[in-house]
């Protein structure tokens, strides 16, 4: 979900920084390491994924060490979660719409060679209002 000073402050970004940037979107954080035989993870360029988007704190910063490693010159809104049929407590997606680390989530969305689909789940659409509602914000 992106608050409206989230979105105000990811425009600001995008329309001042000189430098390349990546901002991670992460679903529900928690404390628990993947499982790596039932979920991998998910990225998507849209900065938006459908609820539930679970992910843990150690595969967000591992993204995050990933992008500042990337040799990739364009700026990212990714939306992040993990993604599994046999996920606890219930399925996000399908694995194979993921990638077993960080770094091969980042090169293929550099590559462009794999883009998950999101249109088969219901997308949560706060995101998308609260960055439509900042542009009427701005003076």
């Amino acid at each position: 979900m992106v608050f409206r000073y989230h979105a105000l402050a990811e425009q600001s970004l995008r329309a001042n920084c000189t430098v390349p940037s990546v901002i991670l979107r992460p679903g529900d954080l928690v404390n628990y390491q993947r499982n790596t035989e039932t979920a991998w993870l998910q990225v998507h360029p849209s900065g938006v994924l459908p609820s539930p988007s679970i992910i843990g704190r150690d595969d967000v910063a591992s993204l995050a060490i990933s992008a500042l490693q990337s040799d990739d010159s364009r700026n990212y809104t990714l939306a992040v979660r993990w993604v599994g049929e046999h996920m606890y407590p219930q399925a996000q997606g399908k694995k194979d719409d993921g990638f077993p680390t960080a770094k091969l989530c980042l090169s293929a969305l550099k590559n462009q060679s794999f883009i998950p689909p999101i249109a088969e789940e219901r997308v949560d659409n706060e995101a998308a209002r609260a960055l439509d509602s900042s542009r009427y914000m701005q003076k």
